[in-house]
């Protein structure tokens, strides 16, 4: 599906006639064979300068463009925007002006990756334009090999490996769940699968981790082929694991069954009967709370 936002943008470009309708179909069939957004295929395409795309997209939303070489970047800011966050939708935190925080962006005006930064950062944003370019030196820059090294080989082998050997076990296992949705299918099917040993691995290391790193909440977010598991520690929210997306119904009914939630209802708010999530640790709030998320529901 196509952004409203950049709709407009393209129609922006031809309106002002600095992009032809043989421009255009050349930078979709090459946006399409490339899997880039199509303002980004007329840029590779040579049909604009980026320079000037920015401009008018600027012009059009009433977003700054930055140049990056004259603001010195803050490494406490940097730190908030997990390395994969940054690098997929290149976005790179500049500075805080009162309580937001100015990130410079690549497609600013794409409300849905604005959506993304600042739900990973946790904090309000105001998004500004840069060119891709600088941003990819930039965070070539910040996340050098030898810093991911550092970062990779912090987390125990203790930590990791009941994971690493849960998601070869849930790899190795048929669908669960499908694209069934939970509420909506067999209740038995649905413990089941959360009982299954890969699910109760999983399950148990997320909530493990979560208590060595003291996060105060667990987000996940479905999304079409995967889960992405988040901890908020210090009110920023930390990306944690990736989880294949087919075992989301399952683990979200897991800790329903640890929480004693009714696992057969779907799309309320709901608060656990028992404070008992891993044995003998407990929800630091007494009770887990859970909310259904707008991508999937629960």
């Amino acid at each position: 599906m196509v952004n409203p936002r950049t709709s407009d943008l393209i129609r922006e470009l031809r309106h002002q006639g600095l992009v032809t309708e043989a421009q255009l179909e050349a930078a979709r069939t090459h946006a399409g064979s490339h899997g880039v957004a199509v303002e980004e295929a007329l840029v590779e395409t040579g049909a604009i300068g980026e320079d000037r795309l920015l401009q008018i997209a600027g012009d059009l939303y009433g977003i700054p463009v930055a140049d990056l070489d004259q603001i010195p970047l803050d490494d406490h800011l940097v730190s908030l925007v997990p390395e994969r966050t940054a690098r997929r939708y290149l976005a790179l935190p500049l500075y805080r002006k009162g309580h937001e925080i100015y990130v410079a962006m690549a497609q600013a005006w794409d409300v849905s990756r604005v959506d993304e930064v600042r739900f990973s950062i946790g904090r309000s944003i105001q998004p500004v334009l840069a060119p891709r370019e600088q941003l990819r030196e930039k965070l070539d820059e910040l996340f050098t090999p030898d810093i991911q090294g550092a970062e990779k080989s912090a987390a125990s082998p203790e930590e990791t490996g009941f994971l690493e050997d849960a998601l070869s076990h849930l790899e190795g296992a048929e669908s669960m769940g499908g694209e069934s949705q939970e509420g909506d299918g067999d209740t038995q099917q649905l413990l089941r699968e959360s009982s299954a040993s890969p699910i109760v691995k999983i399950v148990n290391d997320i909530f493990i981790r979560a208590i060595h790193k003291g996060a105060s909440d667990i987000h996940m977010e479905p999304q079409e082929a995967n889960v992405i598991v988040r901890y908020r520690v210090d009110g920023a929210l930390r990306e944690a694991v990736e989880l294949p997306g087919k075992a989301h119904n399952a683990i979200v009914s897991r800790i329903k069954v640890l929480a004693g939630m009714d696992i057969s209802v779907a799309r309320r708010p709901k608060t656990a009967a028992s404070s008992s999530i891993t044995g003998a640790t407990r929800w630091p709030s007494g009770c887990p709370p859970c909310l259904p998320t707008g991508a999937r529901r629960w």
